[in-house]
C-alpha cells in the first residue's frame, strides 16, 4: 500500500488531528529571522496550542478567516481582471496532483489557488456551505503552493499566506521545500509550483529538475498550466493597475509511470523537464493567442453600442488617459446619459452646444475670417468620410464644430430635429492620441467630436471605430497624412480613407483647409486676442 493509499485509509478520527498548519508552522521556525514579529509570533503560538489541547477547530478557523481576507483581495481585484479558463476539466478531483505554471508576478498565487481549486470558484465566503472545517484543516481542497520566504516577513502577510503557502529558500537550494511537498502530497492535498524558481516574463529560464523528481517520488501527476496578462495588468507588482484579461490554459495530465521506482539520471530529469517547460510554454502561447480573440471578439461586440460609447471606450483604452475626478466623471456622464432613450439625445445636444459656443466665441469674425465654399456638396450626406489636410490644432475646432447643419450653426438644430439631421449629428474626426491624453482638453475633444488614434502603431481599432460611425450614419473627418503639413504632400497619403469607403459602400468628400498653419505661428495665446482677422478656407469639393 503507497503512502497515499494509506492516507485515504485513515480513519476520520485519526485525520482530525493530523493538521496541515503544523506543518508549515515548523517550516517557518526553521528559517531564521521569518515573520518574527510580535503579531505573527502570537498567532502561531495560538494555532500550536489549539493543536496540541486538540482544538483543531480554533486552528482551522484562523485559516478560514485568513482564506476569506485573500478572497476579499481577489474580489477588490476582479473589478479589473476578467479571468477566463480552459483545460479546468483535467484537474483531479480524487486524488492530489502537482501543478507546473509559469511565473510573471505575485498575484498570480492568488488567481492559481483559485483555478486549481476543482471544486468550487475559491468563494471562500461559501466555506460553510460547501465544505466542513476538517476539509479546511487538512488543506485537501485547499492547493499549496511555494512561496519565496520574504514574503511571510510581512506582518499578519505570512500568517495569511500560512492558510494556503509555506516558504522556500530559493537562493540555498532548499531540498526541504521537496519533503515538505512529499509530506502535502501524501496527506491529499495538491501542490503549485513554479519550475523556473522565480518571476518571468519574457524568454524561459532554465527550470529546475525538482517537480518532476517529486512528480516520480510521489508517483502522482503534473498538470501543467500556461497562463498569460497578470503582468499586463499589474505591471509586475502585486495589484492590478488597469482593466483586461487574465487567461488560464490546464493541460492535460502527463504522467511518469515508467520511471516510478528507478535510478533516473540527472539527464533523464533535465529531459523530462524541459518537455514539461515546452508544454508550458504553448499553454501560454494559446493564452496569448485566446486573449487576442477575446478582446477582437469584445469589441466587435462594443461596435453594436451607441456612438458615444464606442467612443468613450477607446478613451478608456488608453495607457495615459486622465484620471483627474473632471475627465474621469464626464466620460462616465457621457457614456451613461447614451443608454438614456431620446433624454440621453438631448443631453449629448447640449453639451455639444456649449462646447460650440465656446469655441464661436474663440474663433469670433475679429480674430478670424472664416469662409467656407462648397458646404452644399457635404449636407447631400449625413453619412460619408471626409479626407482632409491638416495644417495645424486649430483644425479640429472648424471640422469638429463647423461641420454641422445649417439649423446647428444657427443653434435651434439642437433641439429640433430636421430632414437631414437628428439632434446629436456631428462631424467626428480622428485626432493624434496625445490631445486625448491632456486633462481637460481629452472632455473637450470629446465633446467636440473627437477620438483618438495612436499614430505609426496600426490602429487598428481606430478604423474599425471610423468605420463604425459612418455606419451609424455619422460624418467622420480623416487625415490622409496623419499629421499637420503646411503644404499638401500627394506622395505622404496613407491608404485608409479609400480603404473604408470601398468597405462601407460610403462616398469621400475631399476638402482642403488653407490659412490655419499661419494663424498657428503667432501663436495660441496671440491668436485668441483681438484683433487679428486671420483668413481661414475651406474648401469642399463634389463627393467621390
Amino acid at each position: 500500500m503507497t503512502a497515499i493509499e494509506e492516507f485515504f485509509a485513515m480513519e476520520d478520527k485519526e485525520l482530525e488531528f493530523r493538521h496541515n498548519s503544523e506543518i508549515i508552522m515548523n517550516r517557518m521556525e526553521e528559517i531564521e529571522g521569518i515573520a518574527g514579529n510580535p503579531i505573527d509570533k502570537a498567532i502561531r503560538w495560538l494555532k500550536r496550542k489549539a493543536y496540541e489541547s486538540r482544538i483543531p477547530a480554533v486552528d482551522t478557523g484562523i485559516d478560514f478567516l485568513s482564506l476569506c481576507v485573500l478572497e476579499a483581495i481577489l474580489r477588490y481585484f476582479d473589478r479589473k481582471v476578467e479571468a477566463h479558463y480552459e483545460g479546468k476539466e483535467n484537474i483531479f478531483k480524487d486524488k492530489p496532483v502537482i501543478f507546473a505554471a509559469n511565473h510573471e508576478t505575485e498575484a498570480e498565487h492568488l488567481y492559481l489557488a483559485r483555478a486549481c481549486c476543482e471544486l468550487r470558484d475559491l468563494d471562500y465566503f461559501m466555506f460553510f456551505q460547501k465544505f466542513n472545517f476538517k476539509s479546511i484543516s487538512n488543506k485537501k481542497d485547499v492547493p499549496i503552493f511555494f512561496a519565496k520566504y520574504q514574503l511571510f516577513n510581512y506582518p499578519l502577510i505570512g500568517t495569511i499566506l500560512s492558510s494556503t503557502a509555506f516558504p522556500i529558500e530559493r537562493e540555498l537550494h532548499d531540498s526541504k521545500s521537496m519533503d515538505i511537498g512529499t509530506k502535502f502530497l501524501r496527506r491529499g492535498s495538491n501542490v503549485i509550483i513554479y519550475p523556473e524558481g522565480t518571476r518571468n516574463v519574457k524568454k524561459q529560464k532554465k527550470a529546475k529538475t525538482g517537480v518532476v523528481r517529486l512528480a516520480i517520488d510521489n508517483k502522482v501527476p503534473i498538470i501543467p498550466i500556461g497562463h498569460h496578462g497578470l503582468f499586463d495588468l499589474t505591471g509586475g507588482g502585486f495589484s492590478p493597475k488597469k482593466k483586461g484579461i487574465w487567461y488560464c490554459s490546464f493541460g492535460e495530465p502527463i504522467y511518469y509511470n515508467e520511471y516510478y521506482d528507478k535510478e533516473l539520471e540527472y539527464e533523464d530529469l533535465r529531459r523530462l523537464t524541459g518537455d514539461l517547460m515546452a508544454r508550458i510554454d504553448q499553454l501560454k502561447e494559446n493564452g496569448i493567442r485566446r486573449i487576442e480573440e477575446i478582446k477582437d471578439q469584445q469589441f466587435e461586440d462594443s461596435l453594436q453600442n451607441s456612438v458615444n460609447e464606442i467612443v468613450v471606450d477607446k478613451f478608456e483604452r488608453l495607457k495615459k488617459k486622465p484620471k483627474n475626478p473632471i475627465d474621469t466623471l464626464y466620460r462616465k456622464y457621457v457614456k451613461y446619459t447614451s443608454r438614456i432613450p431620446i433624454l440621453g439625445d438631448y443631453l449629448d445636444a447640449f453639451t455639444h452646444s456649449l462646447i460650440r459656443f465656446s469655441t464661436d466665441l474663440l474663433m469670433n469674425p475679429l480674430n478670424f475670417d472664416i469662409k467656407i465654399k462648397g458646404k452644399e456638396n457635404l449636407d447631400q450626406y449625413k453619412e460619408a468620410i471626409i479626407a482632409s489636410n491638416h495644417e495645424s490644432f486649430f483644425d479640429i475646432f472648424l471640422y469638429g464644430l463647423k461641420l454641422v447643419p445649417d439649423p446647428m450653426i444657427k443653434y435651434w438644430g439642437y433641439l429640433v430635429p430636421g430632414e437631414k439631421h437628428d439632434v446629436t449629428t456631428k462631424t467626428w474626426f480622428m485626432m493624434k492620441k496625445e490631445l486625448a491624453e491632456l486633462p481637460i482638453i481629452s472632455s473637450w475633444t470629446l465633446s467636440a467630436g473627437g477620438f483618438p488614434v495612436a499614430r505609426g502603431e496600426r490602429d487598428i481599432r481606430a478604423l474599425e471605430i471610423a468605420k463604425a460611425l459612418v455606419m451609424k450614419g455619422r460624418r467622420v473627418v480623416m487625415f490622409p497624412q496623419q499629421t499637420t503639413y503646411k503644404n499638401i504632400d500627394v506622395n505622404s497619403g496613407k491608404t485608409g480613407a479609400v480603404r473604408m469607403a470601398i468597405e462601407t459602400k460610403r462616398p469621400i468628400i475631399p476638402m482642403a483647409i488653407k490659412g490655419s498653419y499661419n494663424a498657428m505661428q503667432r501663436g495660441v495665446l496671440q491668436v485668441l486676442f483681438p484683433p487679428k482677422h486671420l483668413p481661414i478656407h475651406l474648401n469642399i469639393g463634389e463627393p467621390i
